[in-house]
């Protein structure tokens, strides 16, 4: 039986104390998931990063606050650009 949302959160690591340069570590750490999809729609999802010029886990993170989910900003720009731009969180937010 899947888990749900609450039962996710929940589950969730404790926020870790500070990293090795001695800075507070992220207060929402990444956590990898895996997961198989139809092939047509991983297609899909690459020709919209194509076009998008972002990566499917912004696409995903974007289409998850589209439906309600509570997903930072700051989490939906594209890791491969300057996170802190004010400019590319508002080409996000704008499209």
């Amino acid at each position: 039986m899947p888990l749900t949302h609450l039962q996710l959160l929940e589950s969730a690591r404790e926020t870790p104390g500070p990293n090795r340069s001695g800075r507070a570590a992220n207060p929402d750490p990444d956590t990898k998931l895996t997961l198989s999809l139809p092939q047509s729609v991983v297609r899909q999802l690459r020709l919209q990063t194509a076009t998008d010029e972002t990566t499917i886990r912004a696409l995903i993170l974007k289409a998850l606050a589209n439906n309600g989910y509570e997903v930072a900003t700051a989490e939906l720009v594209d890791r491969r650009r300057s996170r802190g731009k004010r400019q590319a969180i508002e080409t996000v937010l704008t499209q």
